[in-house]
């Protein structure tokens, strides 16, 4: 799985939270960390083919709604999990899955798809 912070997002520390927790669940995940480009995401996302990737925002700013529909489908697809204030509840991308709490991303990313 990735883990990512949403452009121009600085707060990273979440992520690397939600990294530690999932690695006390046993389960690996690549962090990319801080102000990911949605490209660098795409090409990440093409290069790993991950089970699920998970993007953070903190603020209203960073939570754009519209960039994750530009991201790359895969085969088999990927589950989008978004966490953090910065995705409002009435702006959420499109196919995405809303998690608002860590333990709640830990559930969401160690259940089976």
């Amino acid at each position: 799985m990735l883990l990512a912070c949403a452009p121009e997002e600085q707060h990273s520390l979440p992520v690397h939270a939600l990294t530690a927790a999932l690695a006390e669940a046993g389960v690996d995940a690549l962090v990319l960390g801080a102000r990911v480009p949605p490209p660098a995401l795409a090409a990440a996302i093409r290069r790993t083919g991950p089970n699920t990737v998970f993007v953070w925002s903190q603020t209203a700013d960073t939570g754009d709604p519209a960039w994750p529909t530009a991201l790359p489908a895969a085969r088999p697809p990927y589950r989008l999990l978004v966490g953090g204030p910065g995705w409002a509840r009435d702006r959420q991308p499109a196919h995405a899955t809303p998690v608002m709490t860590l333990s709640e991303a830990v559930t969401q990313l160690t259940s089976p798809l």
